[in-house]
């Protein structure tokens, strides 16, 4: 893919974009500002998921150490995940609710490190396989494993990459519809997949067509600490506000 533009969006202005819309999704989920509203920043917040597995499968070739890195995602997904739980437990004070993105972040990384390292086919396809089932208790189960295995396959390639994206957004219609067949709310999830996919392809627009491949000029070591302690630390600020509200209520 062509990268190192004049013009464009670096990679850690479109990561605050993507953090952004994170934090839109997550007060969409906590905050009911009468339905609609609520429903488009949920929408919104798909942007950030699928864009920050394309970051994380191409970063990883100049990622310096590879066990730091996996080091740090561990600590920073381990420092989140009681927030996580308390940010989005309901009416009750805490509760198990899953991994947070973190986890499934780390998960990814590891799929990478087996596309690396393992040269057998056949275990490689076995290791993958068990990575993305061992994403299931995951925030983004199963489609963030298969948005890394679809970058790999696109590595630098413009054509490839809009294709991957063009997969990953049917895999992720097909696999909301059939989790709201399951759970026997079809017409919700048809729903779901259908304003869902909106997000993934601005990604893809963004990606493809406005990212220049470059890093941010100033500020980098503060911009990658500031990426990993975002994270944490504004569900903190929204269990606490969570946490208010029940008590205010009586709830709790």
């Amino acid at each position: 893919m062509e990268r190192e533009k004049r013009f464009g969006f670096t990679r850690d202005g479109i990561k605050l974009l993507a953090i952004f819309t994170m934090t839109l999704n997550h007060v969409g989920h906590l905050v009911d500002f009468g339905g609609i509203l609520s429903e488009i920043m949920i929408y919104i917040g798909y942007f950030t998921a699928v864009t920050m597995v394309y970051f994380l499968v191409e970063g990883y070739q100049y990622t310096r150490s590879k066990m730091h890195y996996s080091i740090r995602l561990c600590i920073f997904a381990c420092l989140a995940q009681i927030p996580f739980s308390l940010a989005f437990s309901g009416y009750e004070a805490i509760r198990f609710i899953g991994l947070n993105m973190l986890f499934t972040l780390l998960i990814c990384f590891l799929i990478l490190v087996v596309h690396e390292k393992v040269q057998n086919r056949a275990w490689k396809v076995v290791l993958y396989l068990v990575l993305i089932c061992l994403s299931y208790h995951c925030d983004w189960p199963i489609m963030a494993p298969v948005g890394t295995l679809l970058f790999i396959w696109a590595g630098k390639d413009r054509k490839k990459t809009v294709i991957a994206y063009l997969l990953f957004t049917a895999f992720h219609a097909c696999y909301t519809i059939l989790c709201g067949w399951i759970g026997g709310y079809i017409l919700l999830s048809l729903q779901m997949a259908l304003f869902g996919s909106i997000a993934p392809l601005m990604s893809c627009l963004v990606i493809t067509f406005l990212y220049n491949g470059r890093r941010a000029s100033h500020g980098r070591n503060f911009l990658k600490w500031f990426f990993y302690a975002y994270y944490p630390g504004h569900l903190l600020i929204l269990a606490l506000f969570r946490l208010y509200v029940l008590y205010m209520r009586g709830i709790i």
